[in-house]
């Protein structure tokens, strides 16, 4: 096991819960996937942000911890995921702050970190279905825009 994650819900600046949820308040973003999921990290950052998961000495000190801006959690998990498996803990236990003025607010260097980081393991990781990366690119960009629209960057 490389690293395990829990589950976490978005907060305002209150600290109220945000966002979707269905008739028991729950939030719709579950996963509990665990084990060798490299291909489905890439397509969808499941584990969510740098705050949710906790990461094995070992495994840190193998991969070689953060090195990019932005985005770097999510490579991180990436390169944790293509030589250990993940593990779940299902339980919320972080409440994860939305703000507007942050650094993943920044929508034009959020889509050119993940583009660079997609890129690098398209190239590096060819038995994976080239068509998983195309999927991961869209729903990113749905994100983004929808990450835009509603810090009003049209």
């Amino acid at each position: 096991m490389g690293l395990v994650y829990i589950w976490s819900v978005f907060i305002d600046e209150y600290d109220f819960v945000i966002g979707e949820f269905d008739t028991d308040c729950q939030s719709l973003q579950i996963y509990s996937i665990e084990g060798n999921f490299l291909p489905l990290l890439i397509y969808q950052n499941f584990i969510g942000n740098a705050s949710v998961p906790l990461f094995r000495r070992q495994s840190l000190e193998q991969v070689g911890g953060y090195k990019y801006n932005h985005c770097e959690d999510w490579e991180l998990t990436l390169r944790i995921a293509a030589k250990y498996k993940i593990g779940v803990v299902p339980a919320f236990l972080l409440g994860y702050r939305q703000q507007q003025n942050t650094a993943s607010s920044n929508i034009s260097v959020m889509a050119q970190a993940y583009q660079e980081i997609l890129s690098h393991w398209q190239a590096n990781y060819q038995q994976i279905n080239p068509q998983i990366f195309h999927w991961a690119s869209g729903l990113f960009y749905t994100y983004l825009a929808s990450k835009a629209y509603a810090n009003r960057q049209h």
